[in-house]
């Protein structure tokens, strides 16, 4: 093919309509070159020269030559857009169409052409008819023939099927014995059909009525089961069957004052089999709409009875075409403008100069999607309120983007936070574990040294006892020499001291014993992993004392512990995490404190409630973050002393177990928090 670059300088010195006519044959010449075999690389330049040609035959008011090519053009792109070959009938019918455009461009043989386009149109309709022989519909195919149709008939599916190569059918009969087939023809069918022409109708020919038979054709993909035995009723079925998919056939209002544009709009979609009508006056748009009641609306932006994006706000207002495709034609090439088309109902946007190709691919897809969403929903209140709903996301959608940030920041602040609190709790598990298996080491020891103790204390009270009972023995009453020689010993050896100090000893010594078992018995208290779902009823006082023997360590070099307790009842609860809660506050006073101070732990009963009050006389919390301490990760501690889940924790524990916390604080005085706990869960 000649490319209009190496043309460009004859078209200065020709007369207009001599280049339109040796662009035409370039064209032409190059399309004999190309197209055997069929590649999209080849196509593409020349679909685009060709929508160039029919562009300039249109200004030069050649209209035939503009028809013509564009007639090619709208076939052609279907092919060019979906990279896919055209099979032996479609070529023949770009051959007929590429024809028609050498006899049109060359004013010779143009009514031959037509006429023998007349005739190939008369039997237009193609037939195949798939029926073994013995069951054959005597009389039917005569009677088609008659009717202007070519028939084909076949006894096996699959040789209906090779023939798919060389014509795709129109209409395909389908005797009942081959029902089983029926989906797999229809496919086979459609898939070598051109994207342009209406879909194959597939009938079924039963011999009789049979509901469950006709059902599974229909699911198949049969368009109807019919049982007419004569061929003229089987024909006027058809026919029927054909008006009412010519029916249904897109519908598209053309809303443009600019006749020449229209016609050319006009002129593309008749092509495609679009049925259209154009609408010049703006103020009678609601009038036709609903009298010709179009699939899409093609919009001018600018009208001189109206603006073009009020008349779509108008549209969209009618409930009745909520969900009705609304396509603009505009040269406007401003952002912002097309921005405010779209909010106003717009789908869809084509600039002029209109390419055959965007205009066809644009209609169609808008149409084909405009009734995926009508189907059985055209007149439901669900669709209305879905309308409503739609145009209020819209009208608010900057609105709605920013809660959805808001959101998304706060679930990832959860998600952070949770990620955090399960570390925790796994490293808070496997301390526990920890303390649990040193504890449990430490036990046996101790248990073997009390009990030495034990005997030891009765093994020194025995000695003792024979040391005594010997004094007694040798008493200057009895023997004076004897008595002499115990005395000095008991003397020299400092019985009577031993005898009162060997007991306080072993007393303290056993004290020491019990003090290490009590906390060993806390610390295995604390570690128990009982924390998701053992309900029990627990003595509160006992996880104070308990918590407190285990920070005492941390604490009493720093401040002195003043427990004020009153008379509670057992409580519902999870009791090692609750001393989780107690553990984080009594840590968080003993930090406040800075030298010296003192740490209060009170308890008491409100009606149905009991609290506990945990309060230091340390540095006070600041009114500015006292909002934020149960916040996750907050701390005002140095980088690396904490990780602001304390408090955090505590507030989510308290939380389960249903209760409340409260935070007093004054700088430089103390902080107080007071828990709230029920005495019985609510179930």
């Amino acid at each position: 093919m000649t490319s209009s670059s190496q043309l460009a300088p004859t078209e200065f010195s020709a007369h207009p309509g001599q280049v339109l006519h040796r662009r035409a044959h370039a064209f032409l010449e190059g399309w004999r070159a190309s197209q055997k075999p069929w590649r999209r690389d080849r196509a593409w330049p020349l679909y685009e020269e060709l929508e160039r040609l029919a562009a300039t035959a249109k200004d030069q008011g050649a209209a035939e030559i503009a028809a013509s090519a564009l007639e090619l053009a709208v076939y052609l792109c279907s092919f060019v857009d979906n990279d896919t070959a055209p099979n032996p009938a479609q070529h023949q019918a770009l051959d007929r169409l590429v024809s028609r455009f050498a006899a049109t461009v060359d004013k010779k043989d143009a009514a031959r052409t037509q006429r023998e386009e007349s005739v190939a149109d008369g039997t237009r309709q193609q037939i195949f008819y798939l029926c073994s022989e013995a069951r054959e519909l005597p009389g039917l195919a005569e009677q088609l023939r008659q009717q202007h149709c070519i028939v084909r008939s076949f006894d096996e599916p699959a040789r209906l099927i090779l023939a798919l190569d060389e014509v795709s059918p129109d209409a395909l009969f389908v005797h009942e014995a081959f029902v089983d087939d029926v989906h797999r023809l229809v496919a086979e069918v459609q898939g070598k059909r051109s994207a342009h022409r209406d879909p194959t109708l597939c009938l079924v020919l039963a011999e009789e009525t049979d509901s469950a038979r006709t059902l599974f054709a229909q699911r198949a993909g049969a368009d109807a089961v019919v049982t007419e035995r004569d061929p003229i009723a089987l024909i006027a079925h058809l026919n029927k069957l054909l008006e009412q998919r010519q029916s249904l056939r897109y519908r598209v209002l053309i809303v443009e004052d600019d006749r020449g544009q229209a016609l050319f709009c006009e002129s593309i979609l008749h092509h495609r089999g679009v049925r259209t009508t154009v609408c010049a006056d703006a103020t009678r748009i609601f009038e036709i709409l609903a009298e010709f009641k179009p699939d899409l609306v093609l919009l001018d932006l600018y009208l001189p009875g109206g603006n073009g994006i009020e008349i779509a706000r108008g549209i969209r207002e009618r409930p009745a075409y909520a969900f009705l495709p609304i396509v603009f034609l505009s040269g406007e090439q401003d952002i912002d403008q097309r921005f405010e088309a779209i909010r106003a109902g717009a789908d869809d946007f084509i600039t002029k100069p209109i390419k055959p190709r965007h205009l066809v691919t644009t209609v169609e897809s808008r149409i084909k999607r405009s009734r995926e969403l009508h189907v059985g929903q055209s007149e439901s209140r669900a669709l209305q309120h879905a309308y409503a709903q739609l145009k209020q996301r819209v009208d608010e959608r900057t609105q709605e983007l920013s809660a959805r940030n808001a959101e998304l920041e706060i679930a990832y602040a959860k998600l952070k936070s949770a990620q955090e609190q399960a570390i925790q709790s796994e490293k808070l598990a496997s301390i526990g574990q920890l303390a649990a298996g040193v504890a449990h080491e430490i036990n046996n020891p101790i248990g073997y040294v009390s009990s030495n103790l034990n005997t030891l204390q009765s093994y020194v009270s025995q000695l003792l006892g024979a040391i005594d009972a010997c004094a007694v023995a040798f008493a200057p009453t009895n023997d004076r020499a004897a008595a002499a020689v115990v005395e000095e010993i008991r003397r020299r050896f400092d019985i009577d001291f031993l005898a009162v100090d060997v007991p306080q000893l072993l007393a303290e010594s056993r004290a020491g014993i019990d003090r290490v078992r009590k906390i060993i018995r806390d610390l295995k208290d604390f570690s128990r992993r009982d924390r998701s779902d053992s309900w029990v009823r627990t003595d509160v006082h006992a996880g104070l004392e308990s918590t407190l023997n285990i920070v005492l360590n941390q604490l009493k070099y720093k401040a002195q512990i003043i427990k004020t307790f009153a008379e509670l009842p057992l409580i519902e609860c999870l009791p090692s995490e609750l001393n989780q809660v107690f553990l984080n506050i009594l840590m968080n006073a003993g930090q406040a404190i800075k030298e010296r101070g003192v740490i209060t732990v009170s308890t008491g009963r409100s009606a149905d409630r009991v609290w506990i009050a945990i309060g230091d006389d340390g540095e006070g919390i600041p009114e500015d973050v006292l909002p934020n301490i149960f916040d996750p990760f907050f701390t005002t501690k140095p980088v690396g002393t904490g990780t602001g889940l304390g408090l955090s924790i505590s507030y989510a524990i308290v939380a389960k177990l249903h209760g409340s916390i409260q935070v007093t604080s004054v700088p430089g005085q103390g902080t107080l928090m007071r828990i709230e706990l029920p005495i019985e869960q609510p179930h």
